[in-house]
């Protein structure tokens, strides 16, 4: 057994920043987790209130982000997902006031098709609020996929070997050619 002041103090000051970045990631990732679970959740229910059946089932049928590889979506695919849902949100809602009477009249003639006035006027409030929830949704998802797998291979680059001390130089372009030396090229 070693005592403190025999150890090397630089395993000491590595440990806690190792800790405290880990720290960092879990609690901005658990914070991201909880906010899509939530917006998630919002969504959903704000579905139901559209009334419109169809439209919640192809929402449920296309959750891919949390359901199919989750831990793969980055915070570059979350927004790219999230953007789409937006765009989906205010499409659906436009096309809606459209759609709505027209199987609304098919299916009960007047009656039906004043219903399905007010479904698609209710489907124009609400689809697009879906969709923002949605975007939210995704993006919260990208960041907390984005943070908490930030180790690793990342982070490797950045930190230097005990007895290294610069990091290794960059190699550029498909056939290797060396530049002078830069610390941004080499970190990044």
């Amino acid at each position: 057994k070693k005592s403190v002041q025999e150890l090397d103090p630089t395993y000491l000051v590595d440990g806690v920043a190792r800790g405290t970045g880990s720290l960092a990631r879990h609690a901005v990732g658990g914070f991201a987790d909880s906010a899509s679970l939530l917006t998630e959740t919002f969504s959903k229910n704000m579905a139901v209130l559209t009334l419109d059946r169809r439209y919640a089932q192809k929402r449920d049928r296309s959750k891919q982000l949390r359901l199919n590889g989750a831990t793969t979506v980055t915070l570059a695919g979350g927004v790219e997902s999230g953007f789409v849902k937006l765009v989906q949100g205010f499409m659906e809602g436009v096309t809606g006031v459209v759609k709505a009477p027209m199987r609304g009249a098919e299916k009960k003639g007047i009656e039906g098709f004043a219903k399905g006035i007010g479904k698609g006027l209710l489907g124009l409030l609400v689809k697009p609020i879906i969709g923002i929830s949605d975007a939210a949704t995704d993006v919260m998802i990208g960041v907390k996929n984005s943070v908490e797998n930030a180790t690793g291979d990342q982070q490797q680059n950045l930190t230097l070997d005990r007895n290294q001390f610069r990091p290794r130089r960059p190699m550029y372009g498909r056939d290797k050619v060396l530049r002078p030396y830069k610390l941004e090229d080499a970190a990044a």
